[in-house]
């Protein structure tokens, strides 16, 4: 009876120094940015718990703050929600009103499994399906704990996805600035993004993570913000274009007033030219081709915004 009981006292203890943690109080990541002529970083933090489905889950945000070579603020840019769960070795993600897999530290080299169902609009020879596949595992020290690891990346023709190594707890923790290096999925391109394509898209890498329950695991020991603070009198701005996708016309807003909008085509072209002097504008667009383009917004206080558009 007592080798029985040891056992299963062993086999409790090996199990919970496994033990799965995914977003506690105070979570907050961050992972530098660079981008063409500008750089900055993303604040990723867990925001709320929320019932779904009667499933509690977890209501995570994300900020992209820009700066300019020179170190003036260029802007910001909001992420959608993401919404998650853990059970046991996996952590859930909500896409298209589904849940799908987002990691399964229980998994094995060669192991894959669908992260998106959404087919991409841009990249027509994408597959429907988005897969993620383990090309290793193992286990890693922080601080002192062991955690488990898993080294993933997009399957080829997986139009969204992303790529590192990816710890129980931590998410990202791949430092060194490389494509498609984020948290959650981001649209992939299915071989990848072209490399003359005149990126919004950027290179990422992990920087800092800390929670109510564990204290700052900063590797790099670089800045968590890499820009510390903002300059004086900054004001942030919230730009949006819609509707996106777009047909005939087009609204610009911002907090700010705007003072040229500027359109690029996917090769980089510049192909429309808008004065604003406003805090809306309405762009008529019926004469591009369908495509992707980017609407590069200058505001009045210098601050630039570029949002990706698709016009049908």
């Amino acid at each position: 009876m007592r080798k029985i009981n040891l056992l299963i006292f062993l086999c409790f203890t090996f199990q919970s120094s496994y033990s799965q943690v995914w977003v506690d109080n105070g979570a907050s990541w961050h992972q530098e940015f660079w981008g063409p002529l500008m750089s900055g970083y993303v604040e990723t933090n867990y925001d709320r718990d929320t019932l779904i489905d009667g499933v509690s889950c977890q209501v995570i945000e994300s900020t992209l703050y820009k700066f300019f070579d020179g170190g003036d603020f260029a802007g910001e840019m909001k992420y959608p929600l993401e919404i998650t769960y853990v059970s046991g070795d996996t952590v859930f993600y909500r896409n298209n009103d589904e849940f799908f897999v987002l990691f399964d530290f229980g998994a094995e080299v060669g192991d894959t499994w669908v992260i998106s169902d959404v087919p991409s609009d841009e990249f027509m020879d994408c597959d429907e399906l988005s897969v993620i596949q383990v090309m290793d595992t193992g286990v890693m020290d922080i601080a002192g704990e062991s955690y488990r690891y898993l080294d993933l990346e997009p399957t080829p023709n997986s139009p969204f996805g992303f790529k590192g190594r990816y710890v129980e707890r931590f998410g990202l923790v791949s430092t060194g600035l490389e494509r498609f290096r984020h948290l959650f999925p981001q649209e992939y391109g299915c071989e990848g993004i072209p490399d003359d394509l005149p990126t919004e898209f950027g290179y990422f890498g992990f920087l800092c993570f800390e929670d109510d329950s564990f204290s700052l695991y900063n590797p790099t020991s670089n800045s968590c913000t890499k820009v510390v603070g903002l300059p004086e009198n900054t004001q942030l701005s919230q730009v949006a274009c819609y509707p996106n996708p777009a047909s005939t016309s087009l609204d610009v807003t911002a907090s700010q007033e705007i003072d040229l909008v500027t359109v690029y085509s996917y090769t980089g072209e510049s192909v429309m030219l808008v004065d604003a002097d406003d805090y809306a504008v309405r762009m008529d667009v019926s004469t591009l081709s369908s495509g992707i383009y980017f609407f590069e917004i200058r505001l009045q206080n210098g601050g630039v915004e570029k949002v990706k558009v698709v016009l049908n």
